[in-house]
């Protein structure tokens, strides 16, 4: 990971940045993979509210560059599982990725 970048569990407070951050991400990193009706859809889906209720459910954590946040990801119970777990809103901005962001965010969820 870059110099600079750490990672830490997500505050209260971060959720309209993260919302922005998948926002954008969506719009320019999908947008060859997915219609932009379905983007558009998941840019919904992705709220403020969204991510402030997977604080209660979730570890979830957040790469930040200085105060900027710039990756995101959560790993909760698989429907309640003690023992299986999935990840959830994995998330690097477009000019932070390929730098290995989405490796850490991994390493830390497992």
């Amino acid at each position: 990971m870059e110099e600079g970048l750490f990672i830490r569990p997500y505050q209260i407070g971060d959720e309209v940045e993260i919302s922005e951050l998948v926002a954008y991400t969506l719009r320019i990193s999908n947008r060859k993979d997915y219609s932009s009706e379905y983007i558009e859809e998941t840019i919904k889906e992705h709220s403020p509210e969204f991510f402030l209720s997977r604080e209660k459910e979730a570890h979830f954590y957040v790469v930040c560059n200085r105060q900027k946040i710039v990756g995101c990801g959560s790993i909760t119970g698989y429907w309640g599982s003690m023992t299986e777990s999935y990840l959830l809103s994995i998330f690097v901005l477009p000019e932070y990725q390929e730098k290995g962001i989405g490796k850490k965010i991994i390493k830390t969820l497992e």
